[in-house]
């Protein structure tokens, strides 16, 4: 796209510029969202992880309930519940934190596309007056 817009000129080039503009617009918004897609996705898959170990610890111990006193499994497997291995406080704050990154992004994406249209306004605005110099110029409007 940017070597048709280095070859092309006048309505064609002003086309061109503001749908680069608007592509990278549009990529931006790709990006914000598959970042926090990911990021959530990453999180839900490691606290499910955690999840898993700690249920099997504590199937372990009770498994093994036949041979030791209850308060005995008890006091092994009260360190291994998810509060001791998984944080909500960071994880909201990582999610918050990869909101904020694409809010920001979508932002930046909603900017250009409003300087895209200012710019296909200016242009077009700057072309009439332009192509009316060039016919009173040459005569033909008095």
């Amino acid at each position: 796209m940017q070597a048709s817009l280095a070859r092309s000129s006048g309505g064609q080039k002003i086309a061109l510029r503001t749908e680069l503009i608007q592509t990278v617009s549009e990529h931006a918004k790709d990006l914000a969202q598959g970042y926090e897609s990911v990021i959530k996705a990453e999180l839900d898959k490691a606290e499910l992880e955690i999840k898993t170990i700690v249920q099997e610890i504590n199937q372990g111990a009770y498994a093994i309930q036949n041979y030791l006193q209850a308060w005995e499994v008890n006091q092994l497997i009260q360190n291994y519940q998810i509060s001791d291995f998984w944080d909500n406080g960071l994880e909201s704050s990582i999610k918050e934190e990869a909101k904020k990154y694409k809010d920001s992004l979508f932002n930046f994406s909603d900017t250009l596309t409003a300087i895209s249209r200012r710019m296909a306004d200016y242009d077009r605005q700057a072309g009439a007056k332009l192509f009316k110099q060039d016919i009173t110029a040459r005569g033909k409007v008095k």
